[in-house]
């Protein structure tokens, strides 16, 4: 498998996990665009994407809170 196309199925799997567990925090739209990040974006670029932007909403949060 191409390793854009596995980062691609990694994060809609990952996202769509979410999806189910959280009830109301993400759509399926999320999902799908993590899915089409991945696989624009590929190995590794789609998973720092990921990683930066779990990092600027933590951020973002403890901005909001202080």
């Amino acid at each position: 498998m191409a390793p854009a196309l596995e980062v691609g199925l990694g994060l809609g799997v990952f996202f769509f996990a979410l999806y189910v567990l959280m009830r109301g925090g993400l759509g399926l739209g999320d999902v799908k665009l993590a899915a089409a990040l991945g696989l624009a974006l590929g190995w590794p670029r789609g998973l720092d994407a990921f990683v930066w932007g779990v990092l600027a909403a933590g951020l973002y949060a403890v901005l909001l809170l202080a």
